[in-house]
Protein backbone atom coordinates (compact mmCIF):
# COMPACT_ATOMS: atom_id res chain seq x y z
CA UNK A 1 0.00 0.00 0.00
CA UNK A 2 1.53 3.45 -0.54
CA UNK A 3 1.65 5.48 2.83
CA UNK A 4 -0.19 8.69 3.30
CA UNK A 5 3.15 10.99 2.62
CA UNK A 6 1.39 14.23 0.73
CA UNK A 7 3.09 16.37 -2.33
CA UNK A 8 5.18 18.80 -0.17
CA UNK A 9 3.58 22.26 -0.52
CA UNK A 10 -0.10 20.97 -0.52
CA UNK A 11 -2.36 22.02 2.18
CA UNK A 12 -4.29 19.48 4.34
CA UNK A 13 -6.84 19.54 6.85
CA UNK A 14 -10.53 19.32 6.99
CA UNK A 15 -12.53 19.56 4.12
CA UNK A 16 -12.77 20.09 0.21
CA UNK A 17 -10.31 22.55 -1.49
CA UNK A 18 -10.15 23.24 -4.90
CA UNK A 19 -6.26 24.75 -5.11
CA UNK A 20 -7.43 28.37 -4.08
CA UNK A 21 -4.99 30.55 -2.23
CA UNK A 22 -5.85 32.23 1.20
CA UNK A 23 -5.24 36.10 0.65
CA UNK A 24 -7.23 36.67 3.94
CA UNK A 25 -4.22 37.20 5.86
CA UNK A 26 -2.75 39.77 3.47
CA UNK A 27 -6.47 41.07 2.18
CA UNK A 28 -6.97 44.63 3.64
CA UNK A 29 -10.38 46.17 2.90
CA UNK A 30 -10.27 49.68 2.07
CA UNK A 31 -11.78 52.41 4.78
CA UNK A 32 -15.54 52.75 4.60
CA UNK A 33 -17.14 56.08 5.59
CA UNK A 34 -17.92 56.41 9.17
CA UNK A 35 -22.21 56.05 9.71
CA UNK A 36 -23.42 59.46 8.56
CA UNK A 37 -20.47 60.44 6.03
CA UNK A 38 -21.35 60.96 2.63
CA UNK A 39 -20.60 58.85 -0.21
CA UNK A 40 -20.67 61.72 -2.59
CA UNK A 41 -18.51 64.93 -1.55
CA UNK A 42 -20.52 68.10 -0.35
CA UNK A 43 -20.80 71.52 -2.72
CA UNK A 44 -18.79 74.48 -1.22
CA UNK A 45 -20.22 77.04 -2.77
CA UNK A 46 -23.54 77.85 -3.81
CA UNK A 47 -25.37 75.55 -6.45
CA UNK A 48 -27.17 77.88 -9.11
CA UNK A 49 -28.20 75.32 -11.58
CA UNK A 50 -31.77 75.25 -12.58
CA UNK A 51 -34.47 72.36 -10.80
CA UNK A 52 -34.09 70.47 -13.83
CA UNK A 53 -30.48 70.54 -14.00
CA UNK A 54 -30.70 69.51 -10.03
CA UNK A 55 -32.96 66.93 -10.32
CA UNK A 56 -31.56 65.00 -13.33
CA UNK A 57 -28.13 64.99 -11.13
CA UNK A 58 -30.16 63.81 -8.07
CA UNK A 59 -30.89 61.03 -10.57
CA UNK A 60 -27.38 60.25 -12.01
CA UNK A 61 -25.97 59.89 -8.62
CA UNK A 62 -29.14 57.48 -7.22
CA UNK A 63 -28.38 55.46 -10.15
CA UNK A 64 -24.80 55.68 -9.62
CA UNK A 65 -24.72 54.57 -6.25
CA UNK A 66 -27.30 51.61 -6.82
CA UNK A 67 -24.32 50.40 -9.34
CA UNK A 68 -21.76 50.58 -7.14
CA UNK A 69 -24.10 48.53 -4.56
CA UNK A 70 -25.09 46.28 -7.12
CA UNK A 71 -21.85 45.38 -8.54
CA UNK A 72 -20.19 41.68 -8.31
CA UNK A 73 -17.48 40.52 -5.99
CA UNK A 74 -14.43 39.68 -7.51
CA UNK A 75 -14.42 36.50 -8.67
CA UNK A 76 -18.32 36.20 -9.52
CA UNK A 77 -16.98 35.74 -12.79
CA UNK A 78 -15.92 32.14 -11.80
CA UNK A 79 -18.98 30.94 -10.25
CA UNK A 80 -20.51 27.79 -11.89
CA UNK A 81 -23.86 30.06 -13.42
CA UNK A 82 -21.13 31.93 -15.44
CA UNK A 83 -18.90 29.47 -16.25
CA UNK A 84 -21.90 27.20 -17.81
CA UNK A 85 -22.40 30.02 -20.54
CA UNK A 86 -18.84 29.81 -21.68
CA UNK A 87 -18.11 28.35 -24.61
CA UNK A 88 -15.27 25.72 -24.75
CA UNK A 89 -12.18 27.09 -25.21
CA UNK A 90 -10.25 24.43 -27.58
CA UNK A 91 -7.84 23.39 -25.03
CA UNK A 92 -9.58 22.04 -22.03
CA UNK A 93 -8.52 19.08 -21.36
CA UNK A 94 -10.26 17.27 -18.00
CA UNK A 95 -9.19 13.66 -16.72
CA UNK A 96 -11.62 12.06 -14.56
CA UNK A 97 -10.91 9.18 -12.75
CA UNK A 98 -13.92 6.79 -12.46
CA UNK A 99 -14.84 4.35 -9.42
CA UNK A 100 -12.59 6.07 -6.48
CA UNK A 101 -13.99 3.40 -3.33
CA UNK A 102 -12.54 1.93 -0.25
CA UNK A 103 -9.81 -0.30 -0.52
CA UNK A 104 -10.39 -1.94 -4.42
CA UNK A 105 -6.85 -0.88 -5.85
CA UNK A 106 -6.09 1.28 -2.83
CA UNK A 107 -2.49 2.02 -3.85
CA UNK A 108 -3.25 2.51 -7.62
CA UNK A 109 -5.88 5.59 -7.37
CA UNK A 110 -3.55 6.39 -4.14
CA UNK A 111 -0.05 6.46 -6.83
CA UNK A 112 -2.35 8.15 -9.84
CA UNK A 113 -3.71 11.02 -7.83
CA UNK A 114 -0.30 11.57 -6.31
CA UNK A 115 0.71 11.74 -10.11
CA UNK A 116 -1.10 14.09 -11.31
CA UNK A 117 -0.85 16.49 -7.68
CA UNK A 118 3.34 16.07 -8.56
CA UNK A 119 2.34 17.48 -12.24
CA UNK A 120 0.02 20.22 -11.07
CA UNK A 121 -2.41 18.95 -13.56
CA UNK A 122 -6.08 18.88 -12.35
CA UNK A 123 -7.86 15.87 -11.98
CA UNK A 124 -11.69 15.08 -11.47
CA UNK A 125 -12.77 11.87 -8.94
CA UNK A 126 -16.05 9.77 -9.61
CA UNK A 127 -16.94 8.69 -6.33
CA UNK A 128 -18.99 5.96 -5.34
CA UNK A 129 -20.51 7.62 -2.53
CA UNK A 130 -22.09 3.99 -1.13
CA UNK A 131 -18.36 2.77 -0.81
CA UNK A 132 -16.10 5.37 0.31
CA UNK A 133 -15.12 6.39 3.89
CA UNK A 134 -13.26 3.95 5.52
CA UNK A 135 -10.12 3.78 3.70
CA UNK A 136 -8.29 6.57 5.46
CA UNK A 137 -5.56 6.46 3.88
CA UNK A 138 -7.16 7.44 0.74
CA UNK A 139 -9.87 9.97 2.22
CA UNK A 140 -6.93 12.03 3.77
CA UNK A 141 -5.41 11.81 0.74
CA UNK A 142 -8.07 13.62 -1.18
CA UNK A 143 -9.26 16.14 1.98
CA UNK A 144 -5.10 16.91 1.31
CA UNK A 145 -4.59 17.23 -2.46
CA UNK A 146 -6.25 20.70 -3.70
CA UNK A 147 -6.22 19.73 -7.34
CA UNK A 148 -9.20 17.69 -7.08
CA UNK A 149 -12.77 18.09 -8.61
CA UNK A 150 -15.22 15.62 -6.67
CA UNK A 151 -18.00 14.48 -8.70
CA UNK A 152 -20.41 11.85 -7.57
CA UNK A 153 -20.26 8.37 -9.88
CA UNK A 154 -23.22 7.05 -8.11
CA UNK A 155 -24.02 5.05 -4.60
CA UNK A 156 -23.38 1.68 -6.03
CA UNK A 157 -22.20 0.10 -8.85
CA UNK A 158 -25.16 -2.51 -9.97
CA UNK A 159 -26.59 -3.46 -12.55
CA UNK A 160 -30.53 -4.56 -13.35
CA UNK A 161 -30.84 -8.26 -15.19
CA UNK A 162 -30.26 -6.73 -18.47
CA UNK A 163 -27.62 -5.29 -18.02
CA UNK A 164 -28.20 -1.68 -17.54
CA UNK A 165 -27.47 0.25 -14.47
CA UNK A 166 -30.30 0.15 -12.18
CA UNK A 167 -30.71 4.16 -12.07
CA UNK A 168 -32.01 4.02 -15.37
CA UNK A 169 -34.85 0.85 -15.01
CA UNK A 170 -35.56 1.48 -11.01
CA UNK A 171 -38.14 3.50 -10.18
CA UNK A 172 -37.76 7.29 -9.47
CA UNK A 173 -38.39 7.47 -6.32
CA UNK A 174 -35.23 4.57 -5.91
CA UNK A 175 -32.83 6.82 -8.21
CA UNK A 176 -34.08 10.05 -6.54
CA UNK A 177 -32.92 8.72 -2.69
CA UNK A 178 -29.85 7.12 -3.83
CA UNK A 179 -28.44 9.91 -6.12
CA UNK A 180 -28.82 12.39 -3.04
CA UNK A 181 -27.61 9.77 -0.68
CA UNK A 182 -24.61 9.90 -2.60
CA UNK A 183 -23.93 13.78 -2.94
CA UNK A 184 -24.31 13.64 1.32
CA UNK A 185 -21.86 11.29 1.94
CA UNK A 186 -19.48 12.73 -0.62
CA UNK A 187 -20.46 15.98 1.08
CA UNK A 188 -20.22 14.90 4.77
CA UNK A 189 -16.34 13.37 3.96
CA UNK A 190 -15.32 16.51 1.71
CA UNK A 191 -16.59 19.53 2.83
CA UNK A 192 -18.90 20.29 -0.01
CA UNK A 193 -21.61 18.55 -2.32
CA UNK A 194 -20.43 17.71 -6.04
CA UNK A 195 -22.91 19.05 -8.43
CA UNK A 196 -20.86 16.82 -11.43
CA UNK A 197 -22.12 13.67 -11.83
CA UNK A 198 -20.70 10.95 -13.65
CA UNK A 199 -22.97 7.85 -14.57
CA UNK A 200 -22.81 4.07 -13.97
CA UNK A 201 -21.72 2.48 -17.15
CA UNK A 202 -21.68 5.76 -18.88
CA UNK A 203 -25.67 5.47 -19.69
CA UNK A 204 -28.28 8.77 -18.95
CA UNK A 205 -31.75 8.87 -20.20
CA UNK A 206 -33.96 11.85 -20.00
CA UNK A 207 -35.60 10.59 -16.27
CA UNK A 208 -32.36 10.75 -14.82
CA UNK A 209 -31.20 14.40 -16.61
CA UNK A 210 -34.75 15.24 -14.54
CA UNK A 211 -33.72 13.65 -10.90
CA UNK A 212 -30.20 15.87 -11.94
CA UNK A 213 -31.79 18.76 -12.80
CA UNK A 214 -34.02 18.55 -9.32
CA UNK A 215 -30.88 17.60 -7.44
CA UNK A 216 -28.70 20.82 -8.76
CA UNK A 217 -26.18 19.13 -10.67
CA UNK A 218 -24.72 21.27 -13.31
CA UNK A 219 -22.58 18.73 -15.46
CA UNK A 220 -22.83 15.13 -16.59
CA UNK A 221 -19.64 13.25 -18.00
CA UNK A 222 -20.98 10.32 -19.98
CA UNK A 223 -21.01 9.12 -23.35
CA UNK A 224 -23.99 7.45 -24.34
CA UNK A 225 -27.64 8.26 -24.01
CA UNK A 226 -30.27 5.20 -24.12
CA UNK A 227 -33.45 5.89 -25.56
CA UNK A 228 -35.70 3.70 -24.15
CA UNK A 229 -38.37 3.16 -27.01
CA UNK A 230 -35.44 1.53 -29.43
CA UNK A 231 -33.86 -0.18 -26.64
CA UNK A 232 -30.12 1.54 -28.18
CA UNK A 233 -27.67 4.25 -26.50
CA UNK A 234 -26.14 6.15 -29.50
CA UNK A 235 -26.15 10.02 -28.27
CA UNK A 236 -23.32 11.50 -26.52
CA UNK A 237 -25.25 14.31 -26.08
CA UNK A 238 -28.93 14.70 -25.89
CA UNK A 239 -32.36 15.18 -24.55
CA UNK A 240 -35.97 14.74 -26.00
CA UNK A 241 -36.96 17.88 -25.94
CA UNK A 242 -34.46 19.19 -28.14
CA UNK A 243 -30.29 17.83 -28.71
CA UNK A 244 -28.47 18.85 -26.29
CA UNK A 245 -24.80 20.94 -28.09
CA UNK A 246 -21.84 18.95 -26.27
CA UNK A 247 -19.88 21.56 -24.04
CA UNK A 248 -22.84 23.73 -23.50
CA UNK A 249 -26.13 23.01 -21.59
CA UNK A 250 -29.25 21.82 -22.61
CA UNK A 251 -33.03 22.72 -22.15
CA UNK A 252 -32.87 21.66 -18.23
CA UNK A 253 -29.11 23.70 -17.83
CA UNK A 254 -26.71 20.51 -17.58
CA UNK A 255 -24.12 20.79 -19.47
CA UNK A 256 -22.59 17.54 -21.24
CA UNK A 257 -19.19 16.42 -21.23
CA UNK A 258 -18.92 13.16 -23.00
CA UNK A 259 -15.58 11.20 -22.18
CA UNK A 260 -14.39 10.42 -26.05
CA UNK A 261 -10.76 9.63 -24.95
CA UNK A 262 -9.52 6.88 -22.28
CA UNK A 263 -6.64 5.77 -21.25
CA UNK A 264 -7.91 1.68 -21.29
CA UNK A 265 -6.49 -0.57 -23.41
CA UNK A 266 -8.91 -1.75 -26.15
CA UNK A 267 -9.76 -4.51 -27.30
CA UNK A 268 -9.01 -5.98 -23.42
CA UNK A 269 -10.25 -3.66 -20.43
CA UNK A 270 -8.14 -4.20 -17.47
CA UNK A 271 -4.81 -4.87 -19.70
CA UNK A 272 -3.17 -1.48 -19.14
CA UNK A 273 -2.90 1.72 -20.29
CA UNK A 274 -3.69 2.47 -24.12
CA UNK A 275 -0.83 3.28 -26.32
CA UNK A 276 0.28 7.06 -26.50
CA UNK A 277 -0.14 8.01 -29.78
CA UNK A 278 -3.64 6.39 -29.61
CA UNK A 279 -4.75 8.72 -26.91
CA UNK A 280 -2.99 11.36 -28.13
CA UNK A 281 -5.77 10.76 -31.50
CA UNK A 282 -8.26 10.83 -29.78
CA UNK A 283 -7.94 13.82 -27.82
CA UNK A 284 -7.31 15.88 -31.19
CA UNK A 285 -10.50 14.20 -32.69
CA UNK A 286 -12.36 15.45 -29.42
CA UNK A 287 -10.83 19.06 -29.27
CA UNK A 288 -12.06 19.44 -33.29
CA UNK A 289 -15.37 17.66 -32.21
CA UNK A 290 -16.41 19.17 -29.41
CA UNK A 291 -13.60 22.14 -28.39
CA UNK A 292 -12.59 20.35 -25.33
CA UNK A 293 -11.41 16.44 -24.37
CA UNK A 294 -12.93 14.37 -21.59
CA UNK A 295 -10.34 11.73 -20.22
CA UNK A 296 -11.35 8.36 -18.88
CA UNK A 297 -9.18 6.69 -16.29
CA UNK A 298 -9.79 3.59 -14.69
CA UNK A 299 -7.24 2.39 -11.83
CA UNK A 300 -7.35 -1.31 -13.21
CA UNK A 301 -5.75 1.15 -16.48
CA UNK A 302 -2.64 0.82 -14.27
CA UNK A 303 -3.02 -2.80 -12.57
CA UNK A 304 -2.83 -4.70 -15.88
CA UNK A 305 -5.62 -7.11 -14.42
CA UNK A 306 -3.02 -7.02 -11.84
CA UNK A 307 -4.00 -6.95 -7.64
CA UNK A 308 -1.30 -4.16 -7.14
CA UNK A 309 -0.10 -0.87 -8.89
CA UNK A 310 2.23 -1.97 -12.07
CA UNK A 311 5.06 0.27 -12.16
CA UNK A 312 5.72 0.97 -15.84
CA UNK A 313 1.82 1.52 -16.60
CA UNK A 314 1.86 4.26 -14.45
CA UNK A 315 4.93 5.37 -15.72
CA UNK A 316 3.27 5.19 -19.19
CA UNK A 317 0.50 8.28 -18.01
CA UNK A 318 3.08 10.33 -16.65
CA UNK A 319 4.94 9.90 -19.80
CA UNK A 320 1.39 11.28 -21.16
CA UNK A 321 0.73 14.09 -19.29
CA UNK A 322 4.33 15.48 -19.86
CA UNK A 323 3.81 15.24 -23.55
CA UNK A 324 0.54 17.24 -23.16
CA UNK A 325 2.01 19.09 -20.68
CA UNK A 326 5.18 20.15 -23.14
CA UNK A 327 2.93 20.78 -26.22
CA UNK A 328 3.10 23.72 -28.25
CA UNK A 329 -0.89 24.36 -27.91
CA UNK A 330 -0.88 25.04 -24.77
CA UNK A 331 -3.86 22.92 -22.54
CA UNK A 332 -5.30 23.79 -20.12
CA UNK A 333 -6.26 21.36 -17.54
CA UNK A 334 -9.16 22.00 -15.76
CA UNK A 335 -11.84 20.26 -13.58
CA UNK A 336 -14.82 19.15 -15.05
CA UNK A 337 -16.94 21.73 -13.40
CA UNK A 338 -14.58 24.31 -15.32
CA UNK A 339 -15.81 23.28 -18.65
Amino acid sequence: MVGQHRAQGYRTGKGWRRGMTDFSAAYKPKQLPKPGAHLFPQQTRRDTRSAAAKASSAVYRALLLLAMLSAPEIGAADSMSSRAQQAPSGKAIAFRLDDVQDWWLSDVQQAVIRLFAEKGIRLTLGIIGGYIGEDRQLVDLINGSPLLTLASHGLHAKNGADGRSLLLTQPATTSRAELSQAGSRIGQLFGARPDVYIPHQNEFNDALLRLLHDLGYSRLSSSCRWHDKTNKCKDKCGYSTGRAVCGRPDPLGIVHLPSAASTQWEPVPGKGIAETQEILREIDNSMKKYGFTVVMLHPQDFSGNDVRLRPDLLHALRLLLERLASDPRNFEFVGLDEI
